[in-house]
């Protein structure tokens, strides 16, 4: 089973806000960019075919050292203390997209039979420039990270030329050249196929520092089936809006859109409980709560 931190190993997020490196303007210690940076890591390290883990609340990126005390000091002997439960990070858009990433990257590990392929090469021989390259009669598929702090050159190395599709944008790129260098900025990630996907949210941003904007959604406390609507900002135009439960699993709950905002409707059969509501526009992102009673 691979993993990228283990029961007994420093969280990623802590070690990156208290160790990272910076370049001019970028710093990995910045919050948004430490997100980031987690985004990068999880696209590379779920597009590798094989079981995995994925330890407390990595994909919202949990943050508290794992020998982080009750009384919030760090020491060697509280390794094994109760670390906080932090269910209110999912108020945090940030922290959102970076759970929408890692969801992304783990439905092509689950659905597509590329990304369970034994024909695969995993080139980890540069410690900052990272590919995986997966071949399958059905699909191939690239992914390129660049954990440098700096634009960096790679060397896609595409199987052929032809068409490839960037996963999580949507784009598309022309390959005659299949050593033709790609510029990434730093912690730039991306994931091409052969074949057009669209991740199960819709494509996202390829712009990650998305501003959080106010959204009034009305009722949140709903019983039996009705509709929740949702007033938006002025000229705001919707991109995607979805329900997810606490577990992160989405939920099959339709909505309309007109000019001023949405609606979407709830299920009767849904089951009691707390559901995370996320929207985002062409102008920025919001998340909020929706309890079912």
């Amino acid at each position: 089973v691979g993993y990228m931190e283990s029961h007994d190993e420093e969280r990623l997020m802590y070690r990156v806000l208290t160790e990272g490196d910076s370049e001019g303007e970028y710093n990995t210690r910045a919050l948004t960019t430490a997100l980031q940076r987690s985004e990068a890591t999880s696209a590379l390290f779920y597009s590798i075919p094989g079981p995995k883990m994925l330890w407390q609340f990595g994909e919202l990126g949990y943050e508290f050292s794992i020998n982080r005390c009750v009384n919030g000091t760090i020491s060697n002997d509280c390794r094994l203390d109760p670390k906080p439960i932090r269910w209110d990070y999912l108020n945090d858009y940030r922290r959102e997209r970076l759970r929408q990433v890692t969801a992304a990257v783990m439905h092509l590990h689950t659905t597509y039979p590329t990304f369970s392929t034994d024909d695969f090469l995993f080139n980890d021989g540069n410690l900052f420039l990272k590919t995986v390259h997966l071949n399958h009669p059905d699909m191939d598929a690239v992914t390129l990270v660049n954990f440098r702090v700096i634009n960096s050159n790679l060397n896609p190395k595409f199987q052929y030329p032809g068409v490839w599709y960037e996963y999580f944008t949507g784009d598309s790129i022309e390959v005659s050249n299949t050593q033709a260098i790609l510029t990434f900025g730093p912690g730039e990630y991306r994931i091409y196929s052969s074949k057009r996907i669209v991740p199960p949210q819709g494509f996202v941003s390829a712009t990650l520092d998305l501003p959080a904007i106010q959204i009034n959604v009305f009722p949140n406390l709903v019983s039996g089936n009705t509709w929740i609507d949702g007033n938006l900002p002025e000229e705001a135009k919707i991109q995607s809006v979805s329900l997810t439960d606490m577990a992160g699993r989405q939920v099959k709950a339709r909505y309309s859109v007109d000019d001023e905002g949405f609606s979407l409707w709830i299920p009767e059969d849904l089951s009691n409980g707390m559901y995370v509501l996320s929207v985002r526009t062409d102008g920025g992102y919001f998340v909020g709560k929706v309890v079912k009673e």
